[in-house]
């Protein structure tokens, strides 16, 4: 007898109806799994029980205002990104000054930098602003990183505890670094202790634009110079008059007895 020839089918009716039967069985677990499955089940507090009477009201409305306000207080935060620098730079020595930044914005307590004061050190109150400096008569920089819209007024201090300050003026400049550009504040000439200089404020829009409002006139650097190299002829002359008084009239010298008790 000979052997039949058989065609070996994978893809026959009875594979196809074990294919539709396993299709079916997942189908239908999905449909039962469905109604308990949450990408992110998020819990939502039972709300209270209504108010009783006005108080109840009164209070609930309270705090209600109250979460608004840490929200939108919370928001402003996330929003601040507009970063500007000040520097400070004293072109004389002689004096010790303090680069100071008072502006509106509010800290996580509620509250807002303090005014310049020549009698303490004033550093940055928020946590992003940067600030080099210390006493002495160096350059001192500011950063601002978080700037809001508002107004952001730059002050120079001279402080209160300026060890043995000189009587000679001095000139001090500044200017405000952008991202693109340079401004400059008016000089400033500082002639003693305490003294306290608005110089300008910075006015920022929110997104990242900035302009600078001068509040007083600039210092004339060349007649600052003048005065000081006039002070310096006064004083060498000065000190050349002590010279020759002591000259013609020298300390008498001591004598032999307290020569031997030395």
């Amino acid at each position: 007898m000979k052997p039949r020839n058989r065609e070996i089918n994978i893809f026959n009716m009875s594979l196809l109806d074990v294919l539709c039967g396993a299709l079916g069985a997942f189908c239908f677990m999905m449909l039962v799994l469905f109604p308990s499955y949450r990408q992110n089940p998020q819990k939502t507090p039972p709300p209270g029980p209504p108010p009783q009477n006005c108080e109840d009201c009164m209070q609930q409305h309270q705090s209600m205002q109250q979460r608004m306000e840490q929200l939108n207080a919370r928001n402003a935060q996330l929003e601040m990104r507009n970063p500007f620098v000040v520097e400070m730079i004293p072109r004389f020595t002689g004096y010790d000054l303090d680069l100071y930044i008072e502006d509106d914005r509010k800290g996580g307590d509620g509250t807002k930098g303090a005014p310049p004061d020549v009698k303490v050190e004033q550093g940055r109150k928020f946590i992003g602003d940067q600030y080099i400096g210390g006493r002495g008569q160096y350059p001192e920089v500011w950063m601002v990183r978080d700037a809001p819209k508002g107004a952001y007024r730059v002050y120079y201090k001279v402080m209160k505890f300026s060890a043995e300050p000189t009587t000679v003026p001095i000139l001090v400049e500044g200017r405000l670094l952008l991202e693109k550009e340079a401004l400059y504040f008016p000089k400033v000439v500082v002639r003693k202790v305490g003294e306290i200089f608005h110089v300008g404020t910075i006015q920022s829009d929110g997104e990242g634009n900035f302009t600078l409002e001068p509040e007083m006139e600039s210092a004339d650097a060349d007649k600052l110079y003048a005065e000081r190299d006039q002070w310096f002829k006064e004083e060498a002359a000065r000190e050349e008059r002590r010279r020759q008084e002591q000259q013609k009239n020298p300390p008498p010298e001591p004598k032999k007895d307290e020569q031997k008790k030395q």
